[in-house]
């Protein structure tokens, strides 16, 4: 131990002796802030650590007070700056050091041109056309009044602190814009905190602001160009240009813009990668031309942001993926510069001051003014007059931009430019509380309240709704209930809940109602009535503000709501829905005033445990995330404790909750649903252990209201403690009780103040007996009925059993009949009340000891919130998160528009003056950045290096490099997961290990010749050897999954194994690689000891306390839940720079900080998998190119240029390949893999990439290697990575490989039997029946329509409410014989994202969580419809060959595809629209593109995408396949009652025949078949594709052409075609004749032996023949009519009709002519002649195009 003292003290002396080497780190005496040019990273990380942690620390202080985070940031900036902190000696020379701000006014410009990209999304010009004309008027008046007062301020201003040297023109210009500037970002913000959006003052104020916005801009280029212009002549040629450079991109650019998107896919699915490039490409492209004509680079910028479509929540979209990073990272940073240009020092004397008051007077006045009295000239009151004059007069970034305009031109000197700063703080900060005060909330007019009201049934306000109202007061029962939604995962549980209040259920069956028809008639008044509200957060980001200006459209577009009307539809339950888009503050207090203003009686509130919340997969985030002010939560302490001690938890939900309980005038119920995803919900037994009390009084009603359900029984238990005196319940302070007893028996008058745990006051002796007496009346009344008891009460009662059970452990005595009851009830759902204040006994010190045995903690704080005995039993009861508040940080996503950088020069105006636009200016190098971002030449071509790439930019240009180096390794970390490797834990490491061990070895014995021929002597071997070494063992992880995933391998035995290998092999390269740096930064052995004791110290703090806070800090912010926050991201950012800050301080370097932090961040929720998706594109799109440019520059391979170099080079490639894949092959073979199987995993592992580069990029820039080495080696790395791919193809074909359970993981809520599965295929085999059905499932929005089609087919249908089966007992036996079974495929692309790879890691656990399959599965099983569900991860090209495959091994016999039309595509909002079918790789000449891309009135925004994907199915299928193409009302499409099949004949139309037929057994179906015959017309041939051609056979007249089933025939499908029938023939012609005559007189003229089923069915059709000339025509005409007299409509039809004897060409085009629709050629062969005429006619109706299998040869 003394020896180790007397090292240490003897390391630290001579640290500073050795300080002058700089290397080593901190540990050898380098100064952390020292700046220098090779490496500006480690200074730039301080500087934005200190920049982010001044404005969050000064957030949390002015959050507060209601001041947006703008105020904040600029206020931070200031202090940064020398008005404050730069006054501490030393501060700004160790951290803003003069070299060092050149770099930072880089990354802070990059920033700024996309925060102006951002702000460009944001302008949306159907704001401003809502409201023109006010707008307008508002508007101007707000621009022209300030810019005449700081026109007449400039006067004296310029005469008092301007040089005269600066052109008074010039200052008065730049004074005059800076006066009549609005901030529309920061008002925005303003509007969404003080919740002013949906009033009318905010919707004017909106719509100026835009106005305002766009004139702001126009007059700030048009300032820009008249001082950059060295002449009049060349200033006007500069705005001609700008103005037909915005006119190219808003008109031709634009369409192109939405053409692509479209193309892409971009427009349903969100932004592709690819369209996200061309984005990003137009982004600096725009900025680099505006910048160099003179205008300025954030102008392009702008204009970009507006030329991006709005269609399909598109640029919400891309402002998600964005706005993040731009706010956190970025935008501080240009605070802080204008900060340091802002000192407030030099407002020195009383004249100063003067002026100081004088421009914020002035410029208050002149906005104020001129808003307020265009405001009231409009029509407004003084007091909105004034409000909108306030908001208006809101200034920040953007006159902050036009300020430094003037600074960087020299027209503003610093004490002007600081007295307009303080100016701009000043008018921001008085913003809100001027507004406070002129419009408090009592006195807003809102518009429509921000609740949309949409049923699906007529509501009456006037006599039905007070008759109800009087009508359920008068009884005890509930039948107005309000059903809140917020999460989709919610859904299932909702459904089956409600199903169970329904008075009278589907009857299952073959089964009969057990009501009569007393009990039936008397519970049909009153109904059952649901109003489902809809939960929209509305947060403080950008995006969330862009949602929320399309709030009036989501309530018809929302797919929680639609699938909920849907579920009402299908069970004649009158369902309303209401959406509320608030803040969260306010989302409780939205629920109880929607459950006030529609006098429900209950409230319902669904809740799913931790344990059963699924993974994100695109999925819907929840609305309640944040709480603002998260107080002492019981519902914290106990949401967080159960299902095993899980942490994923959100205390948000809780907050949530809670206030929902003390806020709401109505009984509420709160729906846990803890059991299996697959099963819960469809409860059929109720147990209720009754203690007393008004909540349990309430719960004993409604389990006999639950009771009057016949399906439901129930057991109650009233418990009572024995031999136990009475003890006083405490009661929070904050509660107190109504002296006056309410006259109704189960509820006492009371009065709650502040913010309680529950809502009954304090108790008294006679409140007491009072309960007591009310809770025996109660039993009584329903444990013992008299003799005039109701008979359908009776009934109800008949079916619970009452019990009394007296125990001196009442709480464990309930746990154990529920555990009893649950063995022998599957479906049980216990019921309880939530607090028992005024019952007669006390459990605590039971309770207490319950809690001790499960290890609970908070027992107090549990037991106010939910009481005693609600969630005792063990299958709740976990280990709970500890019950600790956290102040809120108001993250407002606060952009404020900041800077611009101008010439020096007075007179520079870009190439207009003969400026060089590729010239270096170290000031300023945004411009030179731009055209680096874009493709680079050859450095050989002259004069290319010195003019993109001269050696001044490759500091900036290394900067932003190293800046998206580090994002990327903590991308890196997010990817690797744990758990892949314990999955395969011994494989793994045995191939990791031997993929490290042999190529290490090889590398350090090729090190030796290399290093005497090549390397400097100076360089230590060592170093050398293990650098090489390093290089050799090293495996690109992020290219690897990337290879696996494009070559569809990750589902195979070996893709797996691969890699779990690659997680290891990765995680062992990046130590190695710490090592080495290390060893090479060591001034010593010591030091190098002591590097490497620190850096693996940090990582133990890194990976376990710190891991286990970002958890616990992601669970209290909601994060795991909801997606991160931004507090949460701003953590860690923070974390992530200042960890890799401190391994580059340390010695090590910055990248293995940033990949810890990545491993650090946890699994929980896809919270990982979220992060990556904010992230990954800005990183692979923007800044990883330029680190592989660094690279390239750093590469010549001309430096080889003699046989030796080449012979090594070659040697290095070779030993490179053969010790990675002579290692893991020799592994994988020892482990029991074949030798092909091997060598394919051998040669995987020999994939380099980045990852190899980054390491040589390492060694170079330490000196330890030379260019011509590094060279060798970067041609090594990219050879190897290259080979990759075709040595896999070769050794690993698809024929060949094995899968992992095929990536389909199989989840069925019913037992398959496969005896069962072989007999029901054998009996429809005989019968033309289709009960096998596949689904498939791609996006959120198909499923309503599905439900609804699903129900159709169902044999016996939902029996409304009230009413019995109309169908016989002998139909309904003959239909249970074969049931309907249903396989609903859910479908995921596997993208070349980095999430994308991710979420496929987890694919095996996304069929029992993911949402959509939760809700199909609970449709299913409230139906009694056996649904089985699968899940497939595939590319975007194996979709529907994936579809096809399905459903032959599943043995459908119907493949369904749903489809929904352009116009009902919703604007993406927080719930899943990512639909499984985005960007084509390739997208052929697809006849669906312009079918679905034209119909539904001309409208483009259909996704070809999604058509290639259903053109693939119908090629490749060898089931038969229906395409459903929803076109109807959203509100009401779906409970289809009739059928319109207009039959021209052909397989396809034989096959919808028969089908018709089927859905007609349903006794709610009836039709109308009518069968055209077209007269007066020649037959003409028909021309058919060459790619499908007739089978032999059938060509042979000889040979049978029909087969069995009569409507298929015999032929062979070769490549793609459009349709799968050959050429016809005379011969085929008149067989499919024959086959329709045979299938019409079959089903017109049924025979006397027809089975009753048959015949009940054929009742229900109407069969009629039309001859005529026009059959198009006719069809349309009798669509129309048939619309007419039945409302809800399904038009079924052939898809082909290749083989009937008619004709229709010529009056199919004519229709399209006369509706302007193109590719009528192309339409008619996708989906026939009869369905091309009804979309093109624009049916309101759902279409059902159908297309019959091909028999097997």
């Amino acid at each position: 131990m003394p020896a180790l003292s007397d090292a240490t003290i003897t390391l630290f002396k001579g640290l500073k002796s050795r300080a002058v080497e700089g290397e080593g780190g901190l540990l050898t005496g380098t100064d952390p802030t020292a700046f220098t040019s090779s490496d500006p990273l480690r200074l730039w990380v301080i500087q934005v650590g200190v920049i982010i942690l001044m404005a969050q620390l000064l957030s949390v202080g002015l959050a507060r007070i209601r001041q947006p985070k703008v105020i904040a940031e600029v206020l931070g900036g200031i202090l940064l700056g020398p008005t404050a902190f730069g006054r501490i000696p030393g501060f700004t020379e160790h951290i803003f050091p003069s070299e060092s701000l050149p770099y930072l006014s880089l990354v802070a410009n990059i920033g700024l041109c996309l925060f102006l990209f951002l702000v460009g999304l944001e302008i949306d010009a159907s704001v401003v056309k809502r409201n023109a004309r006010l707008s307008v008027i508002v508007s101007l008046a707000g621009i022209a009044l300030p810019f005449g007062f700081g026109s007449a301020l400039s006067i004296p201003l310029y005469h008092r602190f301007v040089d005269p040297s600066v052109h008074f023109t010039y200052f008065m210009l730049f004074t005059g814009v800076a006066y009549s500037i609005t901030a529309f970002p920061v008002l925005c913000r303003i509007l969404t905190e003080l919740k002013l959006l949906d009033t009318t003052v905010g919707i004017v104020v909106l719509s100026a602001g835009v106005g305002n916005d766009i004139v702001g801009w126009t007059l700030l280029a048009l300032s820009v160009a008249l001082v950059n212009a060295g002449s009049g002549l060349t200033a006007l040629w500069i705005l001609l240009v700008c103005v037909a450079f915005a006119i190219f991109l808003l008109w031709p650019v634009k369409r192109m813009m939405l053409w692509l998107a479209r193309k892409t896919g971009s427009v349903e699915n969100g932004p592709t990668m690819f369209y996200m490039t061309v984005v990003i490409l137009l982004l600096w492209a725009s900025a680099f031309f505006t910048d160099s004509i003179g205008v300025n680079a954030i102008f392009g910028a702008f204009l970009v942001g507006i030329t991006v479509p709005r269609e399909g929540g598109l640029a919400i979209t891309l402002t998600e993926k964005l706005e993040d990073m731009v706010s956190i990272v970025f935008l501080p940073l240009y605070f802080t510069l204008s900060g340091l240009n802002t000192n407030l020092g030099l407002l020195d004397n009383g004249i100063t001051w003067t002026f100081t008051i004088a421009i914020a007077c002035l410029s208050f006045t002149g906005k104020f003014g001129g808003c307020t009295l265009a405001a009231r000239l409009s029509g407004f009151s003084w007091r909105e007059a004034s409000t909108i004059g306030s908001l208006m007069s809101c200034k920040g970034l953007v006159e902050l931009i036009v300020l430094n305009v003037g600074l960087e031109a020299g027209i503003l000197s610093q004490r002007v430019f600081s007295m307009f700063v303080l100016e701009a703080l000043t008018l921001t900060f008085l913003t809100t509380p001027l507004v406070s005060t002129f419009y408090p909330p009592e006195r807003r007019v809102r518009v429509g309240d921000q609740f949309v009201k949409h049923s699906i049934m007529p509501e009456d306000d006037g006599g039905e709704s007070s008759d109800r109202k009087s009508l359920v007061e008068d009884g005890p029962w509930r039948y107005r209930f309000t059903v809140v939604l917020d999460r989709l995962e919610h859904i299932p549980g909702v459904m089956a809940v409600t199903q169970l209040i329904i008075p009278a259920p589907p009857v299952p069956s073959g089964a009969t109602s057990a009501l009569s028809a007393t009990e039936t008639t008397d519970l049909k008044k009153p109904e059952v009535v649901v109003d489902a509200l809809r939960l929209i957060e509305l947060s403080d980001r950008t995006s969330a503000v862009m949602k929320s200006s399309v709030a009036d459209t989501l309530i018809h577009t929302d797919p929680l709501l639609g699938i909920f009307r849907m579920f009402g539809l299908l069970n004649d339950l009158p369902v309303s829905t209401s959406l509320s888009v608030v803040p969260f503050d306010d989302l409780s207090r939205s629920v109880a005033d929607h459950a006030a203003r529609r006098a429900s009686q209950l409230v319902l509130l669904p809740w799913l445990p931790p344990s059963t919340n699924p993974a994100p997969t695109g999925a819907e985030p929840a609305t309640t995330p944040k709480p603002s002010r998260v107080e002492n939560n019981p519902f914290e302490a106990f949401f967080g404790g159960l299902s095993g001690g899980d942490k994923s938890a959100s205390a948000t939900h809780s907050q949530f909750v809670r206030g929902v309980f003390a806020q709401s005038k109505a009984d509420v119920a709160l729906f846990i649903d803890m059991s299996d995803r697959s099963g819960a919900g469809g409860s059929q037994h109720v147990f209720l252990p009754f203690f007393g009390g008004p909540d349990d009084r309430l719960a004993l009603e409604f389990v006999v209201q639950l009771c009057l359900n016949p399906r439901m029984t129930a057991t109650v238990v009233r418990y009572t403690k024995q031999e136990v005196e009475a003890a006083p319940l405490e009661q929070p302070q904050s509660v107190h009780l109504n002296e006056e007893v309410n006259h109704k028996d189960h509820a006492l008058s009371i009065t709650s103040t502040g913010f309680p745990d529950t809502v009954y006051g304090q108790p008294t002796t006679q409140t007491r007996l009072q309960s007591e007496t009310a809770d025996s009346i109660t039993w009584s009344k329903y444990a013992s009925p008299v003799s005039d008891t109701p008979l359908p009460l009776r009934g109800a009662l008949s079916r619970i059993g009452f019990s009394d059970l007296s125990t001196p452990a009442p709480l464990r005595a309930a746990i154990q009949r529920a555990s009893a009851i649950g063995e022998t009830h599957k479906r049980l759902l216990i019921i309880a009340g939530r607090s028992r204040r005024l019952a007669t006994e006390s459990h605590h010190q039971e309770l207490k000891e319950i809690f001790e045995q499960y290890r609970v903690t908070n027992q107090e704080i549990v037991k106010r919130t939910i009481e005693n005995d609600e969630y005792s039993w063990p299958t709740g009861i976990a280990k709970p998160k500890a019950n600790v508040t956290m102040p809120a940080i108001l993250d407002a996503t606060i952009m404020l528009y900041e800077a611009l950088r101008m010439r020096a020069d007075a007179g520079e105006a870009g190439f207009w003056t003969g400026i060089d636009l590729s010239a270096s200016n170290i000031p300023e190098p945004l411009r030179l950045w731009i055209i680096q971002a874009g493709p680079t030449a050859f450095g050989r071509i002259p004069g290319f290096t010195e003019r993109v790439f001269p050696s001044e930019s490759l500091p900036y240009l290394s900067l932003v490099a190293n800046i998206g180096l580090c994002l990327f390794l903590f991308l890196v970390g997010l990817e690797i997961d744990a758990s892949i490797v314990k999955r395969n834990a011994r494989l793994s490491v045995i191939v990791s290990l031997a993929g490290i061990t042999l190529p290490f070895g090889l590398g350090s014995a090729l090190s030796i010749p290399l290093y005497h021929y090549f390397v400097d002597p100076s360089v230590h071997f060592t170093d050398f050897m293990l650098f090489t070494g390093v290089a050799y063992s090293i495996t690109a992880f992020p290219v690897l999954c990337r290879i696996l995933t494009e070559l569809k391998l990750l589902d195979t035995t070996v893709g797996v194994v691969v890699l779990s290998a690659g997680v290891g092999n990765d995680v062992v390269g990046w130590t190695l690689l710490a090592l080495s740096v290390a060893l090479v930064n060591a001034a010593s052995g010591l030091t190098a000891l002591w590097i490497l004791l620190a850096c693996t110290g940090f990582s133990i703090f890194l990976l376990w306390p710190v891991k286990g806070t970002m958890l616990w800090l992601a669970c209290k912010t909601g994060s795991v839940e909801n997606g991160p926050t931004m507090f949460y991201m701003t953590v860690v950012m923070l974390l992530l720079w200042a960890s890799a800050f401190f391994t580059d301080i340390i010695g090590v370097h910055a990248i293995f900080g940033a990949f810890l932090v990545g491993i650090t961040v946890p699994r929980e929720g896809g919270l990982a998998i979220t992060l990556t998706e904010k992230l990954e594109d800005m990183v692979s799109i923007v800044f990883l190119p330029l680190y592989f440019t660094l690279s390239g520059l750093n590469t010549d391979l001309a430096l080889l240029d003699n046989s030796i170099t080449w012979a090594f080079t070659i040697a290095i490639a070779c030993l490179s390949f053969t010790g990675k894949f002579c290692g893991c092959t020799i592994a994988a073979r020892v482990s029991g893999f074949s030798w092909r199987e091997a060598s394919t995993i051998g040669s995987l592992m020999s994939c380099k990439g980045l990852v190899e580069l980054i390491v040589l990029n390492v060694g170079l820039q330490a000196g330890i290697l030379s260019p011509k080495v590094f060279s060798m080696f970067v041609l090594e790395a990219l050879a190897l990575t290259f080979l990759t791919t075709p040595l896999v193809s070769t050794l690993y074909p698809p024929e060949r490989r094995i899968r992992v359970g095929d990536r389909r993981a199989k989840c069925s809520i019913v037992p398959d039997d496969d005896e069962e599965s072989v007999c029901r295929q054998s009996l429809v085999e005989d019968s033309p029946w289709r009960y096998r059905l596949a689904v498939v499932l791609d996006r959120l929005e198909h499923i309503p329509g599905m439900m609804a089609f699903i129900q159709l087919v169902h044999p016996t249908p939902a029996v409304p409410a009230g009413g019995t089966s109309v169908m016989s007992t002998t139909e309904t036996t003959n239909l249970k014989k074969p049931g309907v079974v249903v396989d609903a495929l859910r479908l995921i692309e596997l993208s070349d994202r980095t999430s994308a790879v991710m979420k496929s890691s987890v694919a095996d656990t996304l069929t029992q969580t993911d949402p959509l399959l939760g809700v199909f599965r609970m449709f299913g099983q409230l139906n009694d419809l056996p649904v089985s569900s699968s899940l497939s991860v595939v590319p975007f090209d194996d979709l529907s060959q994936s579809v096809a495959d399905h459903a032959a091994t599943r043995a459908a016999q119907l493949i369904i595809l749903p489809w929904l039309p352009s116009f009902s595509n919703f604007d993406r909002t927080e719930t899943e629209s990512t639909s499984t079918t985005p960007k084509a790789s390739r997208v052929e000449n697809n006849p669906f593109e312009p079918f679905l891309g034209s119909f539904c009135g001309n409208d483009m925004s259909a996704s070809a995408t999604h058509s290639q994907f259903v053109r693939g199915v119908f090629a490749r299928s060898k089931s038969d396949v229906a395409l459903f193409i929803d076109t109807g009302d959203r509100s009401g499409t779906g409970c289809l009652q009739h059928i319109f099949l207009f039959f021209l004949g052909g397989p396809d139309d034989r096959l919808a025949l028969e089908f018709v037929v089927q859905l007609c057994h349903n006794p709610r179906m009836s039709a109308t078949v009518v069968r055209c015959i077209k007269r007066g017309v020649k037959t003409v041939p028909l021309e058919w594709p060459q790619s499908a051609h007739l089978n032999k056979q059938a060509q042979t007249p000889e040979a049978p052409l029909i087969n069995q089933s009569d409507h298929k025939f015999s032929l062979t499908m070769t490549g793609s075609p459009d349709t799968i029938y050959g050429q016809p023939t005379t011969a085929t012609r008149s067989h499919s004749e024959a086959a329709d005559s045979v299938m019409w007189s079959k089903y017109t003229s049924p025979s006397s032996d027809t089975p009753a089923p048959l015949r009940a069915a054929l009742s229900r059709i109407l069969f009629s023949d039309l001859p005529t000339s026009a059959p198009l025509r006719s069809a349309i005409q009798w669509a129309s009519a048939t619309r007419d007299t039945h409302k809800r409509l399904l038009i079924i039809t052939g898809r082909s009709r290749r083989l009937p004897t008619e004709d229709h060409n010529e009056e199919l085009k004519e229709i399209f002519e006369e509706h302007h629709i193109a590719g009528q050629e192309i339409v008619r062969t996708t989906i026939g002649d009869v369905a091309s005429a009804m979309v093109v006619s624009k049916s309101a109706c759902a279409i059902l195009v159908m297309q019959a299998a091909i028999p097997p040869e």
